[in-house]
């Protein structure tokens, strides 16, 4: 009985170092817009007017995050972390390698999706995972992580610019984030309440639009356009703070 007994003790430990690996990662990749603001404007020849138009529409992401977040229901929270992980830091050298804006706004749109999706996921994860004892300090802990990670990127600018070094560069470890998938694999659990829910048949009952269900709506509805309106404005106040 003693190695199940080790088991139980270790798996929230082992679950709150993963939400925290993953939000270290979204926190600093997110953060490379802002962070790298006045050197995009200038390599993609912007002025103020265009470079808002261009945070603009990467705030449109908010939409992406709230699709994945809901199909995690039907295809687990663990898959949703993973894939969005995977495809990530592929978007991430498309945006460093980007030769315009255009292409630069649509990768870094769909690398806020994917870390959106599946940060939504991962905090949920560690709701249902957690006991109701330790899920403070686990949330604590993610809040702490998001915070760093988004630091980290105005520590990395100012030497990337002392050593001559391209902004572009600053989605290097973005980048490099592909190598968190494996031991993330390894360490996110497959959520016994969605494997008890697929077994008895109501995942697949499931749809996009239950949310708006009449019990529901109102309240759906008002926090989906508080979460929207919240993601868009803290993406343009984020992308502005270094430029100014």
């Amino acid at each position: 009985m003693a190695v199940p007994d080790i088991w139980e003790n270790r798996r929230p430990t082992t679950i709150v170092a993963a939400i925290v690996m993953l939000l270290v990662y979204q926190g600093y990749s997110l953060s490379v817009v802002g962070a790298a603001s006045p050197w995009i404007a200038k390599t993609f020849s912007l002025d103020q007017a265009h470079l808002a138009r261009l945070f603009a529409w990467i705030s449109v992401s908010a939409f992406g995050s709230l699709i994945l977040a809901r199909l995690a229901d039907r295809v687990g929270r663990r898959q949703i972390i993973l894939i969005c992980l995977s495809l990530a830091p592929l978007f991430s050298f498309g945006a460093a390698v980007a030769p315009n804006p255009t292409l630069f706004a649509a990768c870094e749109i769909l690398i806020s999706a994917l870390l959106g999706g599946s940060v939504s996921s991962a905090i949920v994860l560690l709701a249902e995972e957690l006991p109701v004892e330790r899920r403070a300090r686990g949330q604590a802990f993610a809040a702490f992580a998001s915070a760093i990670g988004g630091v980290l990127s105005y520590i990395v600018i100012p030497f990337l610019l002392q050593w001559g070094l391209s902004w572009r560069w600053l989605l290097a470890p973005s980048v490099a984030g592909i190598c968190l998938v494996v031991p993330l694999a390894h360490m996110v659990p497959i959520s016994p309440r969605w494997a008890m829910a697929v077994a008895r048949g109501e995942v697949s009952h499931t749809r996009f639009y239950d949310i708006f269900h009449p019990l529901c709506r109102t309240r759906a509805l008002t926090l989906l356009t508080c979460a929207a309106l919240d993601t868009m404005a803290g993406t343009a106040v984020n992308s502005w703070l270094y430029f100014e």
